[in-house]
């Protein structure tokens, strides 16, 4: 169970686990199938599903109570919804990446209507906006790990920081801003 995150199986009781595992058992190709039309890689599928277990774990109650259809649809639904919001997650380090590359903005322009092309360069100016409340450090990791794909040992040698500190750095700036965005989309939800 490539997908089956370990440290949720060490947070669960015995029964949890085995209810659990009993899902993901009867589900796990379908569960792969969905998941595979939301995500650009395939190895990016096991992430999400094991996003998907982590919230199905924080609604079990629910999930044993609904009929095989109803648990079928639930599965499907949450699997949707945590990919969504997992977009909406990573949609700031997309957007930053493609707004260096003017080729790629060439594409995503000729694919959109004026409005989405709009909208898509204003939040790109947001994100762009909310790096500069990132420390050197977070920022720098961030960029070298996302926008470069630079491996933890190239960005702790460029940063003089500890291998094992490189993930926290951008851990830390990836919560940042999205905590920033969100309060930034919050706002401007409640002022409509």
């Amino acid at each position: 169970m490539n997908a089956f995150p370990f440290l949720l199986i060490l947070r669960l009781s015995h029964k949890d686990r085995e209810f659990l595992e009993s899902i993901y058992i009867e589900y796990a190709n379908e569960m792969r199938r969905i998941a595979g039309r939301f995500c650009l890689r395939t190895e990016d599928v096991d992430d999400l599903i094991s996003d998907v277990l982590v919230r199905l774990s924080q609604h079990l109650d629910t999930l044993q109570s609904l009929s095989p259809e109803a648990k079928r649809y639930y599965i499907a639904k949450t699997i949707r919804n945590t990919a969504i919001n997992r977009g909406k997650h990573t949609k700031w380090l997309a957007e930053h990446e493609t707004g260096s590359d003017p080729s790629i903005m060439e594409q995503v322009q000729a694919k959109e209507s004026v409005e989405e092309s709009v909208l898509f360069h204003a939040e790109v100016a947001l994100i762009q906006e909310l790096m500069k409340n990132l420390t050197p450090k977070e920022l720098h990791a961030l960029r070298m790990k996302k926008m470069t794909g630079a491996e933890d040992w190239e960005i702790a040698r460029a940063l003089d920081l500890s291998e094992s500190s490189v993930a926290q750095y951008v851990r830390r700036a990836q919560k940042k801003l999205w905590a920033l965005y969100k309060e930034v989309k919050n706002n401007e939800s409640s002022m409509d």
